[in-house]
């Protein structure tokens, strides 16, 4: 797994209907840290296809509600999840006080919890390490007033970070008054957060220049760049020549990217890529239900994807008797199979499919013998074919958001499939004259080939676990073709797709055709009967 930051939250102290307040998740060598914690985590991390439970340490910059509103609830929710691993939170002057009273206001001591707390009081300038992070904190002026001193003492700090990864650093701002304090924190810095909710951009864009500083993600907007982020492009335009991010929720940075070439690699989700804006919204809701309802809960409730279509799904539970997906999968709106790809997707060319993000052993199974990357890939081929076989079509930016990498990762696994001899149906590279083959039925011709399971499930960047499977469904294909068995009657009996089905009838059909087919056919068809 890539280093990698994303903004969980872009606003200031006050949210927005697309922006939350002020957190950051920076996965370090595959472990999780958070920078502030002022967006609700405790859901919003689900969204991202990351756990809660699996954060290291939170590093708190000051005490606003805007960037530690959520810390309770991350809190207690790892407690009600059992955690047992130890969690560390690293905070200004008074942190450790204010942590136990928010705790004893719940009715909770650290004592009580599931899980060891260590919570430590910064002192600026000195080095904090965990795992191969290290955080330096710095003071900044934000809380340096004479009526917050005179009313909270010395508690009344602000402070801003340095963050040093394997060959990479980052400095965030956290709340200052003048961009000018970060100059003694900033050099050699690949990247600085900076926050845009007590500033103007013309004055960040100056500092920025002036320091050097190749490359800057300015967040914590206040809402007079919420809808109109172009101001602060067009401000930097003419006094930076770095590279500017203006974050969104949801944007993600390459941090080894940085490390490798000196640029930045950014991803931000696009405003439109995941729901349907409706031009007769009395018509999609007619046509598609499911996809008015969770644009609804985000247009008109400002809730999150995954908190949208959790309601939708427990709304079918409850109003209608239908189960939730089961852990692992997701339900997402793509393009229709069958939509015209020379024209703009209309709402009667989108439908909702069911995916597996996580498929549990046999993942981990992957993961353990070819690594994060050969995970990744083979998540690629059982995505594009799962939506294939529900008549839908995966866009390159649908996989790179469901599986939560840029979109360059994504082109590059695609070609590798491409050189392995995959064949990679998504929405840009389909061609409605060539026929659809799946993978499972290609791994089934394998078998039939004499290519051993394991060599397969290396090809497949699949389990041997679940070439098995695919072996199963084919024989019990082939029984269901020689007792003159419908399609539809397999579909009922056995718990494949129509598409999956005609590709093992089909298959079974050519098997005399083949030299070595119809004995090894045979001989597994006798084994399991016996």
């Amino acid at each position: 797994m890539p280093d990698e930051l994303l903004v969980v939250g872009s606003s200031s102290a006050t949210p927005t209907r697309q922006r939350f307040p002020s957190t950051y998740a920076f996965t370090v060598t595959g472990k999780l840290f958070l920078v502030d914690c002022g967006a609700p985590v405790s859901t919003l991390l689900y969204h991202y296809n990351l756990d809660p439970v699996e954060v290291e340490a939170v590093f708190l910059s000051h005490w606003h509600m805007d960037h530690v509103a959520n810390l309770g609830l991350l809190l207690s929710q790892n407690h009600q999840r059992n955690r047992t691993k130890k969690l560390n939170i690293y905070g200004p002057r008074g942190t450790q006080g204010k942590i136990r009273r928010l705790l004893a206001d719940s009715f909770m001591r650290t004592e009580d919890l599931s899980y060891k707390l260590k919570i430590t009081n910064i002192k600026p300038e000195k080095t904090y390490k965990q795992a191969l992070l290290k955080v330096t904190f710095f003071e900044t002026q934000h809380l340096d007033r004479p009526k917050l001193k005179t009313n909270f003492g010395n508690k009344a700090i602000a402070c801003g970070m340095i963050l040093n990864g394997p060959g990479w650093r980052v400095v965030y701002s956290g709340d200052i008054t003048s961009p000018t304090e970060l100059a003694p924190h900033v050099k050699g810095c690949d990247l600085l957060i900076h926050e845009m909710g007590h500033h103007q951009p013309e004055a960040v864009a100056e500092f920025a220049e002036s320091a050097k500083i190749p490359n800057i993600l300015v967040s914590h907007l206040d809402p007079q760049f919420d809808e109109s982020p172009e101001k602060i492009k067009k401000a930097f335009a003419k006094r930076y020549s770095g590279t500017l991010i203006v974050a969104t929720d949801g944007t993600k940075i390459d941090l080894n990217h940085i490390q490798q070439s000196g640029e930045i690699q950014a991803y931000s989700p696009p405003t439109n890529a995941r729901y349907i804006q409706p031009a007769n919204p009395g018509q999609e809701l007619a046509e598609n239900p499911n996809t008015i309802f969770v644009h609804k809960l985000q247009q008109d409730f400002n809730l999150s994807p995954a908190a949208s279509h959790q309601i939708l799904q427990t709304a079918k539970e409850v109003l209608f008797g239908q189960t939730t997906r089961p852990s692992g999968q997701v339900g997402v709106v793509v393009a229709d199979l069958n939509a015209p790809t020379n024209a703009p997707l209309t709402s009667v060319d989108r439908i909702e499919v069911t995916l597996t993000i996580d498929a549990g052993a046999d993942d981990t199974e992957v993961e353990i013998i070819e690594g994060v990357t050969g995970l990744r890939r083979g998540r690629i081929l059982r995505l594009l074919e799962e939506a294939l076989e529900q008549d839908g079509v995966l866009t390159q930016e649908d996989l790179a958001w469901i599986l939560n990498v840029n979109a360059r990762t994504v082109r590059r696994d695609i070609q590798f499939l491409k050189e392995e001899g995959h064949n990679i149906y998504t929405r840009g590279q389909l061609n409605a004259d060539d026929p659809i083959q799946l993978y499972k039925v290609r791994a089934v011709e394998l078998w039939l080939d004499q290519k051993e399971i394991d060599e397969i499930a290396r090809w497949l960047h699949h389990s041997p676990r679940a070439v098995e499977q695919y072996i199963t469904q084919f024989l019990t294909a082939a029984t269901f073709y020689q007792q003159s068995k419908t399609i539809e009657e397999m579909m009922a009996l056995s718990p494949v797709s129509k598409r999956l089905a005609e590709g093992y009838f089909g298959l079974y059909q050519r098997v005399p055709e083949k030299t070595g087919w119809q004995d090894k056919l045979q001989q597994a068809l006798a084994q399991k009967e016996g």
